[in-house]
């Protein structure tokens, strides 16, 4: 099985509202599926060249994690909220639970 159908399985599965990257290397799928899914979710120090810019636009709610100095912080913060902090990327993802549940 490869990781990309694994993921697809365990939205599949558990039926989340929302899904979080770990990595960035997760950034493209947990994107694709959080728009395909009609997901929250977060995004891992993400690049906007290595993200489908058409998904990034859709109205999902959506946490992502930069570092401090990136200089894509004007560009991200225009899709979603930001965040500079590892815990705080993980509370803001958790309180999108509550927000995409109503």
């Amino acid at each position: 099985m490869q990781v990309k159908d694994d993921c697809h399985y365990q939205v599949t599965a558990f039926d989340p509202d929302v899904i979080m990257a770990e990595t960035e290397h997760e950034n493209s799928q947990v994107l694709a599926l959080a728009v395909q899914n009609w997901l929250g979710y977060g995004l891992v120090y993400p690049k906007l060249d290595q993200l489908d810019i058409s998904q990034l636009q859709q109205r999902y709610p959506k946490i992502i994690l930069l570092d401090e100095n990136s200089p894509e912080h004007d560009d991200f913060i225009q899709y979603g909220q930001v965040v500079f902090d590892w815990n705080e990327y993980q509370v803001e993802v958790q309180k999108l639970v509550y927000y995409v549940g109503l």
